[in-house]
């Protein structure tokens, strides 16, 4: 790869568009535990053995002790999106366009892309390993569960305020 000497402030080498750490959250856990394309991980038989509960709640709650217990580097999905974006530019002084998730069907719109197609979806029938991680959703964090989500990703957070980018659930758990 050869970077140019210099940047001009509109020259952008890569683009990011990031999830707000609740919802990634989710996201990571059905692939973690083996959705379509991530069978091969590892982990997610003994992750599913462990932590697939009787509800969506108890559910998310064991995956949160999980990622506290044995960190990030558990499973590649679960790491914060802020790293990624660190390694993708090879810790060069690199600019990077941020863009919020919710912008996704603008920006493939922009690319003349359809933004209406999903080549992943995970609430798609059989897209997860378990019906109870399809069914997975931001309304089954309590508040504890969500001050934990936003605390193992408040590098995340942070992020998101320097790129200009709110974090609904998380900006009152982080100073």
């Amino acid at each position: 790869v050869r970077y140019p000497a210099s940047f001009d402030p509109h020259d952008h080498v890569m683009f990011a568009v990031i999830r707000e750490p609740t919802e990634r959250f989710i996201s990571s856990i059905g692939q973690a535990m083996g959705a379509s394309g991530s069978t091969g991980n590892g982990i997610a038989k003994e992750f599913q053995n462990e932590c697939i509960q009787n509800t969506t709640s108890e559910t998310l709650r064991c995956c949160i002790d999980y990622v506290q217990k044995h960190t990030f580097w558990a499973e590649l999905h679960f790491t914060p999106q802020s790293l990624e974006v660190s390694f993708a530019t090879i810790w060069q002084d690199i600019p990077v366009a941020v863009f919020d998730f919710q912008d996704l069907p603008k920006i493939l719109s922009n690319l003349g892309l359809d933004p209406n197609k999903k080549l992943r979806d995970g609430k798609q029938n059989g897209y997860r390993a378990n019906k109870i991680l399809a069914a997975l959703s931001v309304k089954d964090y309590d508040e504890q569960m969500l001050r934990d989500v936003c605390n193992l990703y408040r590098v995340d957070v942070l992020m998101r305020r320097v790129a200009g980018l709110k974090n609904p659930t998380c900006d009152r758990f982080i100073d």
